[in-house]
């Protein structure tokens, strides 16, 4: 338990607004899974563009994140200090289903190249909403009066959520989307028809974080020089670089795996509507197994259980790899990649505030 712990009074989170901030994670959600799972197949199958520059479009707005992020989260620091809460950033952030929508409502007229520079114009702009949304979202176990094992709970509550908003928008957005006949409309359609969804995930998120401020809430701390001079002096902790590389590993693997989905069903097990089966079997474990990983770190420690969780992941991966992709056991291998991931992320987000 940290000296922070200590000099709080621990408190025990009313399960309401516990609730109403873990169902913003449905929100975000929506955006961590369905880019990374379609848009590179949307950029190649259906817009024409070429692969290499499919991939550079996607690669671009992630430097650009790199280079926003800090910033994001110095803004984030400076409405803390001087306003006592982090409102306007999440309330900012929720324009984040406009921008979702637009990233696959491109014009008839574009393909190729210019519907490449479509796309990567409203994912920056997507990236640049969800860091508003999420940098101050994640920051709320912070800001509030909780023990250490409480703020345990509040992660492991928001994991499960999260996952499940991942699960249902991959299971849903190929489908929405057309399956095997999937079209410029069809994408438009899931598009619109999850950004509704995701306002209304995210204004409960943003209600359920006052009402737990309301509960438990810390006086803010004054205001310090942030941005990048903060970051460089957190890269000086041996500590934090572990944890940043573990996350960037982590991001990388996932990322990488829904990307390669649609491709995988399509020409290796020449099946397309698989995608949707495949994303289910990944995901679905976490429902099951993210408990179980809460209780090892309570038992072990959340270092610990972050290694474990990690060296799980990367031995399902090895195991996923192996075999050729018509072996009857595929569909038992990819379960077991997808059930190690939910204790890296839990495990590393439950890191940070303490």
């Amino acid at each position: 338990m940290t000296g922070l712990d200590q000099r709080r009074q621990a408190a025990a989170l009313p399960r309401g607004p516990l609730a109403g901030f873990a169902a913003g994670s449905l929100g975000m959600g929506v955006w961590v899974t369905v880019p990374g799972l379609l848009l590179l197949y949307f950029l190649t199958d259906v817009l024409a563009v070429a692969p290499w520059l499919a991939g550079l479009t996607l690669l671009l707005p992630k430097i650009a994140d790199v280079l926003l992020h800090p910033w994001i989260g110095h803004r984030c620091d400076v409405e803390q200090a001087r306003r006592g809460h982090r409102r306007r950033l999440l309330l900012a952030g929720c324009a984040l289903p406009l921008a979702f929508a637009a990233l696959f409502a491109v014009p008839s007229g574009l393909s190729g190249a210019s519907a490449a520079a479509w796309v990567a114009l409203f994912f920056v702009a997507g990236n640049l909403l969800f860091a508003a949304y999420q940098v101050p979202y994640l920051a709320t176990p912070a800001d509030l009066r909780i023990g250490y094992h409480e703020r345990t709970r509040l992660m492991a509550f928001r994991m499960v959520v999260l996952t499940l908003g991942i699960l249902v928008s991959g299971l849903l957005a190929p489908l929405l989307a057309g399956g095997d006949d999937a079209t410029r409309a069809g994408y438009l359609r899931m598009a619109a028809l999850l950004a509704v969804g995701m306002l209304g995930a995210m204004a409960v998120g943003v209600a359920g974080i006052d009402r737990l401020r309301r509960s438990a809430a810390v006086p803010a701390p004054p205001h310090r020089a942030g941005g990048w001079s903060t970051l460089v002096a957190s890269l000086r902790d041996r500590q934090f670089r572990w944890l940043v590389g573990a996350y960037l590993a982590m991001s990388t693997t996932t990322h990488l795996v829904l990307a390669g989905v649609p491709y995988y069903a399509e020409y290796e097990l020449g099946r397309p509507k698989l995608t949707t089966v495949l994303v289910a079997a990944f995901v679905a474990p976490a429902l099951l197994v993210t408990p179980a990983w809460l209780a090892l770190s309570r038992r072990v420690g959340k270092q610990r259980a972050l290694l474990a969780a990690q060296l799980a992941f990367a031995v399902g991966a090895l195991v996923l790899a192996a075999g050729r992709p018509a072996c009857r056991c595929w569909s038992a291998r990819w379960r077991c990649s997808g059930w190690r991931s939910p204790g890296c992320s839990c495990c590393r987000s439950r890191c940070c505030p303490t």
